[in-house]
């Protein structure tokens, strides 16, 4: 005997006036699952790479900004990008990285670094 399933669309919080709707799964049992996997022919999409500022390094690292710096220059921190005439940023993958394990980061050889 197959169990009767119930589709229930909840709109997305914050935006009630948004067409994106979050569809719940009930069961006779009435515990909640969302579907974990995307319907076939959707791939999903990865995000891309962050450019995060100074302010965000130092909150995330809990280092000095001389300390930063230092370390750029020791090469045991990753180098700053250029992203405009004066500005500069980090790829957030790279300080995720070197959160992680600090001690064994090397730099990956990417040629728009600051110098």
């Amino acid at each position: 005997m197959t169990h009767p399933v119930c589709l229930r669309l909840y709109a997305t919080p914050g935006n009630a006036r948004a067409p994106i709707a979050r569809l719940h799964l009930f069961g006779l049992s009435g515990l909640t699952r969302r579907q974990k996997q995307p319907a076939k022919g959707i791939t999903a999409m990865r995000e891309p790479d962050r450019i995060i500022r100074l302010k965000t390094v130092l909150a995330r690292t809990g280092l000095s900004r001389s300390t930063i710096y230092r370390k750029i220059a020791e090469g045991t921190f990753p180098p700053q990008i250029k992203i405009s005439s004066n500005g500069t940023g980090w790829h957030e993958s790279e300080i995720n990285g070197w959160i992680a394990d600090p001690i064994s980061w090397r730099p990956s050889g990417n040629s728009d670094e600051v110098r």
